[in-house]
């Protein structure tokens, strides 16, 4: 059928948004034309969506599994596997390393050079994972509290979140971190 014989109330496609929702709330079962028959589609989808969303939101235990699925879903590919990307990630390592070699939590030195060019937490936390860890981990060891950094703060969004507003309100903004790409960045640096 041609555009024009759209079964709707209203008539053509193009007259807009008002068109979309007499053909979704009216659900055509014979909707004939292509756009209404995507429109419909779409309204259902969106109304599946918002389901699982509400679902999720409903109960806080649901909000935290998704954020923390979706946070290492979007942090843990490449995280044992790519190189040190950043300048600075292989002096913080190596710092740390000599932290524990030496046994001197006191100083960070970067070989014989001062390294105190990042707060002496850090170190503290990275020398504590080599330490657990033993002998010369590799580089994703050394990411480890980065990881649970990022997806701490992820989670601590929500919970922020939770404070200010309806629970799926929270729910979003913990998904926003724990998928935004600054946050999956650090997460992957040492």
């Amino acid at each position: 059928l041609p555009i024009s014989a759209c079964p709707s109330p209203l008539g053509a496609p193009w007259r807009g948004a008002s068109h979309r929702v007499a053909v979704a709330a009216a659900q055509l079962p014979a909707v004939s034309c292509y756009l209404c028959r995507t429109m419909v589609a779409t309204s259902e989808s969106a109304s599946k969506v918002n389901e699982i969303a509400e679902r999720l939101a409903g109960s806080r235990w649901a909000s935290l599994a998704a954020i923390l699925i979706v946070a290492l879903v979007c942090i843990l590919p490449g995280f044992s596997t790519m190189p040190p990307i950043d300048g600075d990630e292989p002096g913080y390592a190596v710092a740390a390393r000599e932290m524990v070699a030496t046994g001197d939590y006191s100083t960070s030195r970067l070989q014989t050079d001062d390294a105190e060019w990042r707060p002496r937490g850090a170190y503290w936390i990275e020398s504590l994972v080599i330490a657990i860890a033993g002998g010369d981990p590799p580089i994703w060891v050394y990411r480890v509290p980065s990881l649970i950094a990022g997806v701490g703060a992820a989670l601590l969004t929500w919970w922020l979140a939770i404070a200010f507003g309806p629970p799926r309100m929270a729910l979003i903004a913990g998904l926003f971190v724990a998928a935004s790409g600054v946050v999956g960045l650090q997460a992957r640096l040492a």
